[in-house]
C-alpha cells in the first residue's frame, strides 16, 4: 500500500512539475510581448528583459567601433537605444530604423549596475532580431559585471 502511495505521490509531483514549467514559460513569453510594446524595431533589434527590480544595462559597439547604451543612446550609424529601465524587469532596447543598419560586426554585452539595495543577481533574456532570425540567450548577471553575449555580423 505504501509503495501505491508513494508511485502516486510521484506521479502527482511530476505532474505540478510539470504545471510550474509551463507557467513559468507563459510568463516568460508574456514578459517579451509586454516588452514589444514599448521598443523601436527595424533591420536589427536586441532588446533585453530581467527578472526582478536590478538595473542592467544593454551595450553594443558597431560595426564603426561607436558604444550604444545609456551614456550614449543615439549613434552616427543609426543605432537607437530607446528605452533605457532603471527600475527593474526592462527593456532595454537598441535598434536600426528598417534599410538603415550598417554592414558589419555587432558587438553585445550586458551590464549589471550595482545599486546598493538592488538584487545582487539578475535572470536576463536577450534577443537579437535580424530579417528573418530571431534569437535568444539568457544567462545570469552579477553586481558590477559586463557579460559579453555575442559578436554577429549583419
Amino acid at each position: 500500500m505504501l509503495g501505491c502511495l508513494t508511485n502516486l505521490a510521484y506521479r502527482e509531483l511530476d505532474a505540478y512539475a510539470d504545471y510550474v514549467e509551463e507557467i513559468d514559460q507563459k510568463e516568460e513569453l508574456l514578459r517579451i510581448v509586454e516588452a514589444s510594446l514599448y521598443v523601436g524595431y527595424g533591420d536589427i533589434q536586441i532588446t533585453l528583459i530581467w527578472d526582478n527590480t536590478s538595473d542592467l544595462d544593454l551595450y553594443l559597439i558597431d560595426p564603426f567601433g561607436e558604444e550604444i547604451s545609456n551614456r550614449n543612446r543615439v549613434s552616427a550609424s543609426g543605432g537607437v537605444l530607446d528605452f533605457d529601465n532603471i527600475n527593474g524587469y526592462g527593456p532595454e532596447n537598441i535598434y536600426w530604423p528598417e534599410s538603415n543598419a550598417p554592414k558589419g560586426t555587432y558587438r553585445v554585452y550586458v551590464f549589471h549596475y550595482a545599486w546598493w539595495d538592488q538584487p545582487r543577481s539578475a535572470n536576463f533574456i536577450l534577443l537579437i532580431t535580424v530579417p528573418g532570425k530571431i534569437t535568444k540567450f539568457t544567462g545570469t548577471s552579477y553586481f558590477n559585471e559586463m557579460i559579453h553575449i555575442i559578436d554577429f555580423s549583419y
